[in-house]
């Protein structure tokens, strides 16, 4: 049994790395589908350090704000080429069973994991998913001025139809 110690400051200095699952989200982003649809999304992430030897030297001093800089570069390029390669129905759809937000989830988790690996990060995405999706303020307005014209010709044909009745009676 050997007593282990430390050296003074100027000499040695101990870094301690958390071991639990850190969590991070992206900024609302758009993207575009593969029928060349914008798409807002937002994506959260659970990431953990499995290895503080590599991670240490790779962000600065071990900086976990560091590594979710570098985590959000990987995962903006993993989810836009991953929702570019879905049409939108796989995204909005009013059946439940043609949704395939599981393997859209998965596949960006795959890239982004696959990148870390291939970069040799020391960190490892525990779990991925798709928080917020939404259409651009212009596609909703573009929505709302359709739907205002589908009432405003409803409106004119009742209003027709009861001019025609008063002309009759």
């Amino acid at each position: 049994a050997f007593p282990f110690f430390k050296w003074p400051w100027p000499i040695q200095k101990v870094y301690k790395f958390d071991k639990r699952i850190q969590t991070f989200e992206d900024q609302f982003t758009e993207d575009f589908t593969a029928d060349d649809n914008t798409l807002n999304t937002m994506v959260y992430v659970g990431w953990r350090i499995t290895d503080p030897m590599i991670f240490f030297p790779k962000f600065a001093g071990g900086s976990v704000t560091e590594a979710e800089k570098t985590l959000e570069g990987i995962l903006r390029t993993a989810k836009s080429g991953t929702v570019g390669r879905h049409p939108l129905s796989d995204f909005i759809n009013v059946d439940p069973q043609k949704l395939k937000f599981d393997d859209i989830e998965r596949e960006i988790k795959g890239l982004v994991q696959s990148q870390l690996q291939a970069n040799n990060y020391g960190i490892q995405v525990e779990f991925l998913g798709l928080k917020k999706i939404g259409l651009p303020e212009s596609v909703t307005q573009a929505v709302f001025d359709q739907m205002t014209q589908e009432r405003q010709r409803l409106v004119s044909k009742a209003q027709y139809e009861g001019e025609a009745e008063a002309q009759t009676i």
